[in-house]
């Protein structure tokens, strides 16, 4: 229910006057001399003034609405015939409506309150045309088109139709006022002429503001279609994350029991923007913050429109968001430096009344430098998140892949795998081509793709690298990679230089994964890699590093990484995709090295014909994570340190029997440097 109400009050324009018939929440006895209808009398000559004073809209509301569900309960009480009693009851209803729709949202409150209002008016209206009372009727006719014109301006936020709203309202407090003086009331009647007056001066100001927005649809059309995409959220009505409250966090557990959340991600979000289609929701209290990463030629995209946003004066942002009815009161772009030296600059883009929104501003460090991160104040939902990214075109991010997008990346994905890197991958027509065409171009300009599509794209499956985030698999390559001389992939313990944070950094991966630096900064674990600072730099920051291991390799002693202890993985993993040199690169994703890398299967034939030309120092990259399930085993180099090892995994309950990961404990924690098959072998996976 709550996301329904959200749903409508996003869509409800503010209006930039107040008004409600108060002759509803205070009827007065026109046959009455009392104090108590003089008293009205005061209360109906100051409201409207009162009201020209916005900030008191809301306190007047609650204020009238509660005295008018007093009013109709004490109607209900002293009916004196069933039907009135109905209608009194009808009306107590409408009126806690209001009330209550005031307690949540104000505009909602104006907005049920003027229907209660309308519904009144037709109801007398054609009582009075019954009894054949057509002054009556011809004045609740003109309060009728009042709240009509009223509830327009919420729907459609047209200033057309608040400009002949407020002319209307002129209209009528003449047409009051004269009614007034017949009937010798002379401070209403005042009253009313200077209130019609008054509506008259706001007629002319609202014509000059449909004069001012004129003239920036002129020099901001673009802008101002930003504005109003914003404002359309009939997409996101049954979206899966309209729930943000309830969302499931991804949380992993280190062996001594400390929880990290990672986030909560989904895939399949983002179209052709959004890089691997996943993205991240995080909660922090009562606000959400929403982490992706977008495509090349969007980043490059967005540049332009925040260099042209430079050139917007901070006045003509005010009107453009007043006038054309954002949720944005204001906008400030600054670029700051990161707390940490290595990631460089980032936009921060303040939404005033919204949030705030993060982009990496430094092309030095590739890692972020395409990172957009988008933080809610309080109490904002879904259709907050969709406006703010659709003021920079980033509302794609929200919006679900179709089988058209799913469909190029996994393309996309068997190219970057197989195939060298160019310029087409970085360029429009990469992302904005038919698909058909798309593939076309693709086989083009690398025919080989033609035998790696056809046998290749059939055998993609979905897997998980975090709970919920999604990265495809070539399902079958490692089979392949196999049968070409690899043997697995091998990491060595580095960073830690005790026994006890061996150990300790041991029990984590076994419980939770090798994770990259930045997914381990996200999640604030504060365990830092060796190069964890300069891997922003290269690129590789998002990365796992490894070293392929071929049949001939015949000891660990020949990598150029050493440590007492080393990870031994399975080939399995290679099947999420990797790149990869056969040089120590720092994970480098531009410039001569990364565009010229060899593929999976060339890259494997040099590493085993020519791996002492590299020293053993290949290095091959994985996204994100390794699950704990593609370990095959550990290799440590004594008897005295296998034993120590196990009895601390004993400890952590990570060994327990004579098991680790259904394998014999002799089976997984190997003694010695040469290298065997079967330390690959017997994976879950």
């Amino acid at each position: 229910m709550q996301d329904k109400i959200d749903y409508y009050t996003h869509q409800v324009y503010n209006p930039s006057y107040y008004y409600r018939q108060y002759e509803n929440d205070l009827p007065e006895n026109p046959e009455s001399h009392s104090y108590v209808e003089t008293g009205k009398r005061v209360v109906h000559l100051a409201l409207p003034f009162l009201s020209l004073h916005q900030p008191f809209g809301r306190a007047i509301s609650l204020t009238m609405g509660s005295v008018r569900m007093l009013t109709e309960s004490v109607s209900i009480l002293t009916a004196d015939t069933m039907g009135t009693r109905t209608f009194q009851v009808m009306q107590l209803g409408l009126a806690s409506l209001a009330l209550a729709g005031t307690l949540y949202h104000f505009t909602l409150g104006l907005f049920l309150t003027s229907l209660a209002d309308l519904t009144t008016n037709l109801i007398h209206l054609l009582k009075d045309l019954t009894r054949g009372q057509y002054k009556e009727a011809f004045d609740e006719l003109l309060q009728g088109l009042t709240s009509t014109l009223y509830l327009a301006i919420m729907v459609t936020g047209s200033l057309e139709i608040v400009l002949a709203s407020i002319l209307v309202q002129a209209l009528v407090s003449f047409y009051q006022a004269r009614d007034e003086w017949a009937k010798g009331r002379m401070p209403e009647a005042i009253a009313k002429s200077l209130m019609g007056m008054i509506r008259l001066h706001q007629a002319h100001a609202q014509f000059e503001t449909i004069q001012r927005r004129n003239e920036l649809m002129k020099h901001y059309q673009e802008i101002v279609d930003r504005i109003r995409n914003g404002r359309k959220i009939d997409h996101l009505w049954d979206h899966p994350l309209i729930k943000q409250a309830e969302l499931d966090q991804g949380i992993l557990t280190d062996a001594d029991g400390n929880e990290y959340d990672f986030g909560a991600h989904f895939y399949g979000y983002g179209k052709g923007q959004v890089k691997g289609m996943n993205i991240t929701l995080r909660k922090d209290g009562d606000q959400t913050t929403l982490d992706f990463k977008i495509n090349h030629v969007f980043r490059k995209r967005l540049q332009e429109l925040l260099n042209n946003l430079e050139n917007t004066s901070q006045e003509d942002f005010k009107d453009l968001f007043k006038i054309f009815g954002s949720h944005i009161e204001d906008i400030s772009i600054q670029k700051k430096k990161f707390s940490s030296e290595y990631h460089g600059s980032a936009y921060n883009i303040h939404l005033k009344g919204l949030g705030t929104i993060t982009v990496g501003a430094s092309k030095s460090v590739v890692t972020l430098y395409d990172k957009i991160s988008v933080k809610m104040d309080s109490g904002k939902n879904l259709y907050d998140f969709h406006e703010a990214l659709s003021f920079f075109n980033l509302d794609d991010a929200l919006r679900q892949s179709a089988s058209e997008d799913i469909e190029r990346m996994k393309i996309g994905h068997l190219l970057h795998m197989f195939c060298k890197a160019t310029a087409f991958e970085r360029s429009d027509p990469f992302f904005d081509l038919p698909l058909d065409a798309f593939k076309q171009k693709v086989t083009e300009r690398f025919p080989e793709m033609h035998a790696i599509l056809d046998k290749w794209l059939p055998q993609m499956e979905l897997r998980e690298t975090l709970p919920g985030r999604m990265r495809w698999a070539v399902n079958g390559l490692s089979d392949d990679l196999t049968a070409n001389g690899a043997r697995g992939l091998t990491a060595a313990l580095t960073g830690a230089w005790t026994e006890k944070e061996w150990h300790e950094r041991i029990a984590s991966m076994l419980k939770m994964g090798m994770i990259s630096s930045e997914m381990r900064h996200d999640a604030q674990m504060g365990k830092k890699g060796l190069s964890s600072g300069l891997d922003y730099f290269t690129g590789g920051a998002d990365s796992v590093f490894t070293q392929m291991v071929t049949e001939t390799n015949a000891t660990y002693g020949e990598f150029i990484y050493q440590a007492p202890i080393r990870f031994l993985i399975s080939p399995k993993i290679l099947e999420n995709g990797s790149y990869q040199y056969h040089t120590d690169s720092f994970g480098i994703r531009f410039g001569w090295s990364y565009f010229n890398r060899s593929n999976i299967f060339d890259f494997l034939s040099d590493e085993k014909h020519y791996e002492h030309w590299w020293f053993n120092d290949n290095e091959v990259m994985i996204k994100d994570r390794i699950p704990p399930e593609f370990f095959t085993g550990i290799v440590v180099g004594n008897a005295q340190t296998k034993q120590n090892l196990v009895d601390y995994l004993r400890q952590k309950q990570i060994i327990k029997g004579d098991t680790i990961f259904s394998k014999p404990i002799d089976e997984f924690i190997w003694v010695g440097n040469t290298i065997k098959d079967e330390h690959f072998a017997n994976t879950s996976k």
